[in-house]
């Protein structure tokens, strides 16, 4: 009756370490639920990423074709980033302020 009992706790004990070792691995192993998580997660913020970048892309295909077809545009756009000016324009270049510290002589500045 003893090794009856001997042995159906050895089976027990050995159920229970079958038991825990899957549940490692099914949570810790490589592809469990721990990287099934991070792979979800991973996914969202790609899709999130994605779904802005097309966001984005269609807001510039829009832009592209305006401004394509609108010359009024494309001379803003010219006189503003290049400087262009037209025939008969006068520009008036303004000297930038200086701050105080560029008027002053370096022998002031100097730390000691």
């Amino acid at each position: 009756m003893l090794k009856i009992a001997a042995k159906k706790k050895l089976w027990v004990v050995t159920y229970v370490v079958v038991v825990c070792v899957t549940s490692a691995l099914v949570c810790f192993g490589s592809n469990g639920f721990v990287h099934l998580f991070k792979m979800k997660r991973e996914l969202y913020e790609l899709t999130k990423k994605n779904y802005e970048l097309t966001r984005e892309n269609t807001l510039l295909l829009r832009k592209i074709k305006l401004f394509s077809s609108n010359r009024v545009l494309q001379e803003e756009a010219i006189r503003k980033e290049l400087g262009w000016i037209k025939d008969g324009e006068i520009v008036i270049d303004f000297p930038r302020k200086s701050s105080p510290a560029q008027e002053m002589p370096s022998e002031f500045y100097h730390r000691y």
